[in-house]
């Protein structure tokens, strides 16, 4: 990225999508190399993360075997609507209060609607991705 920075910045005309495309590619090969060539993560260190913080998902499996810990109730669907639903409520907050103050008051409402929607949806789903949490909160 500074590279292309310093072109650009010297007059060389490069695309924005060649240089994200160039970027993203460079820097894949580079952690896929190095997760090749580096020596695995000692399993005792696997187990006392996974005792820690139990992470959900397949690739777990063996760990989670290892560490006596039980698999969380995780759902990812609930999380990834969580999150959808949070970037919503975020964003309709902060366009919605900037249409208001500019007295753009028909655009509002529909960023406010947008943010009354998601904080509903938020407020049925957050005890339900939380519902699990009480036997950590040590």
């Amino acid at each position: 990225a500074t590279l292309f920075f310093v072109l650009q910045k010297n007059g060389m005309a490069i695309e924005s999508t060649t240089v994200l495309l160039a970027t993203v590619s460079i820097t894949s090969v580079a952690w896929i190399i190095t997760a090749l060539v580096t020596r695995p993560t000692d399993r005792s260190v696997l187990i006392t993360f996974y005792q820690t913080v139990r992470p959900s998902g397949p690739g777990w499996r063996d760990i989670r075997r290892d560490a006596g810990v039980a698999a969380r109730p995780d759902s990812l669907a609930n999380a990834a609507l969580g999150w959808v639903l949070g970037c919503v409520f975020i964003y309709s907050a902060l366009f919605g209060t900037g249409s208001l103050l500019y007295g753009r008051f028909s655009i509002a409402l529909f960023w406010i609607a947008g943010f009354v929607v998601s904080g509903l949806g938020l407020l049925k789903l957050v005890p339900l991705i939380w519902a699990g949490e009480t036997d950590r909160m040590d």
